[in-house]
């Protein structure tokens, strides 16, 4: 299967380019050559080249990232969801990967993971779950996520967007150009300088400083804006609407929790009459295991007995999107 699986990354083809080599990383003592760690991995890396960490019980080791890389993982949520990897198959899990000033461009992937970024620009982050701390950096799409907690300072020109955030969002005052549409959010919200539209926001507050704020979904009834309580507005947010009535499931603990139910006030609130919170607009956040699109080997068939020389072994593969 492994041998399978690493044909199946060279044939990749979707929206994330890769270039040159692929580097494996494996800490389960395989005999196929692979790095057991991600610096490793990196410091071999060129440019260019595409980092994939394989499923593992174990987490990986934090790791520096001093290049332009794909780095990308099997995803998450896996046994959340048949059909989409083996079942039983663990996530990738790195403890942090620290993207420094020199490895603008990167993107990021498929991984359980806290990203730390410092300087870099022009980052792609999706289908990850973790912490996300964006200093000093510019021009970053964070999307399809399941996000732990959300941090921006020094940044300008980023978009937040088709995320399920499930703790608190800080932009301070040195943050500009901050776009946080189209999340579900269940935590505290403290944004300067950003536009929030079309988000559902569950289980916390909001107060925004020179920030625009309108067709949202709130389970509370006031946010503040520039230190004053606001308990209606003319901006089109719903407030007080109790998170029974928006979300289908009772408590999960995973993304399944935040379905929206048919009847739920979020549908056709947001701008336009598009649904607020992650599965809302253009590109919504879809509910199953969060994969890179690269192919994934959901189903594999071994005989028990073999007969003769020959073995027939079934094989369910699929492309993720």
């Amino acid at each position: 299967m492994k041998r399978l699986l690493l044909v199946a990354m060279c044939c990749l083809l979707g929206t994330i380019q890769l270039y040159a080599k692929i580097l494996r990383v494996n800490n389960n003592n395989m005999t196929f050559p692979a790095y057991v760690n991600g610096q490793q991995a990196h410091d071999d890396a060129q440019p260019g080249d595409t980092i994939y960490f394989e499923s593992s019980s174990t987490a990986y080791p934090s790791f520096n990232v001093t290049k332009r890389l794909v780095i990308m993982g099997v995803g998450v949520f896996l046994n959340s969801y048949d059909g989409y990897q083996l079942p039983g198959l663990p996530e990738a899990a790195v403890s942090q990967i620290n993207i420094g000033g020199e490895a603008s461009h990167t993107v990021v992937a498929g991984l359980k993971a806290n990203i730390a970024v410092d300087g870099a620009v022009s980052l792609r982050l999706f289908s990850n779950h973790g912490r996300i701390d964006l200093t000093g950096t510019a021009n970053v799409l964070v999307y399809h996520s399941y996000i732990t907690r959300l941090r921006v300072s020094r940044a300008y020109s980023v978009a937040i967007t088709n995320n399920i955030i499930v703790g608190n969002i800080e932009n301070d005052s040195s943050a500009e150009d901050i776009a946080i549409h189209h999340n579900t959010i269940s935590g505290n919200i403290f944004a300067w300088n950003s536009d929030l539209t079309n988000n559902i926001i569950v289980q916390g507050s909001a107060n925004l400083i020179t920030s625009n704020f309108a067709n949202n979904v709130l389970s509370f009834s006031s946010y503040y804006k520039g230190g004053v309580e606001v308990t209606s507005d003319s901006f089109n947010n719903v407030l007080g609407v109790a998170m029974a009535d928006i979300f289908m499931a009772t408590y999960l603990s995973d993304d399944r929790y935040y379905q929206l139910k048919p009847t739920s006030p979020a549908r056709g609130a947001g701008l336009g009459g598009v649904d607020c919170g992650a599965t809302g607009g253009a590109d919504p956040y879809v509910f199953g295991a969060l994969q890179p699109p690269v192919p994934s080997i959901y189903r594999l068939d071994v005989p028990g007995v073999v007969s003769g020389n020959s073995m027939q072994v079934t094989i369910g593969t699929r492309v993720n999107k």
